[in-house]
């Protein structure tokens, strides 16, 4: 791995997020992903190790929308990762 630097993606993706994913997992950064959906984080995930096995990819399910849940995964993932270096909010209400 070249890098060990980490980062928390909040609203992680099939788009923006996917591709910052697998660009950083590339460089071997560890990576902490945040969506609603445990099963579209697990297929994000999956996607991920099958490139890059030796990356560090943690999901965590929750709600961007509610405040307390929000922080509280947060303070899990920085946990599980001992550092944090960047942190992607990417997390948007989509559709009407």
């Amino acid at each position: 791995m070249v890098d060990s630097r980490s980062i928390i993606i909040v609203g992680a993706g099939p788009l923006m997020s996917s591709s910052l994913a697998h660009r950083l997992a590339a460089q071997g950064w560890k990576i902490a992903l945040l969506s609603r959906s445990q099963d579209k984080l697990d297929a994000l995930a999956k996607a991920l190790k099958d490139k890059h096995p030796d990356v560090t990819i943690l999901t965590h399910a929750v709600d961007a929308g509610d405040a307390n849940a929000l922080l509280h995964a947060l303070s899990e993932a920085k946990a599980e990762l001992c550092s944090v270096d960047v942190l992607c909010y990417n997390a948007a209400r989509v559709g009407k």
